[in-house]
């Protein structure tokens, strides 16, 4: 796989899911250029209502991306927990708030672990790496 110089990737388990990875970061030290593309149905998640008042931009830095957990139908305390991600994982990068995406799969309707993901933020950051591969297990 051939990846972009100057972006790092990183993985863990933050606690959604139960016994796998369920946080990604991707970083560019950098700031990029960014854009998206959007669903067009009405029962948008907080991330993607989030992104599409921002994208597209010039000066990101990072996507941050769960799993098991779509953030969707959970209202305005939805669109209060991408903040707290974002702030959280700017905050572990050294970057601006206005820099970081996030984005999120899983359950619909029940609210974003948020507080959980803000912990990881930290361990996420130092966790980064030049490959998007997962490291090999050791025995």
């Amino acid at each position: 796989m051939k990846v972009p110089i100057g972006f790092q990737f990183a993985g863990l388990q933050a606690g959604i899911k139960p016994n796998r990875k369920d946080l990604a970061l991707v970083y560019s030290q950098t700031p990029c250029s960014a854009a998206g593309c959007f669903t067009r149905n009405t029962a948008r998640a907080a991330p993607v209502l989030d992104a599409e008042r921002r994208l597209p931009a010039a000066g990101m830095h990072a996507v941050v991306v769960n799993s098991g957990n779509a953030n969707a139908l959970t209202g305005p305390e939805g669109l209060q927990d991408v903040k707290a991600v974002c702030e959280a994982v700017a905050r572990a990068l050294g970057v601006p708030a206005s820099s970081v995406l996030s984005a999120s799969t899983g359950v619909i309707g029940h609210r974003l672990p948020a507080a959980k993901i803000v912990a990881a933020a930290p361990l996420l950051a130092q966790s980064l790496r030049p490959s998007p591969r997962a490291r090999p297990r050791r025995s």
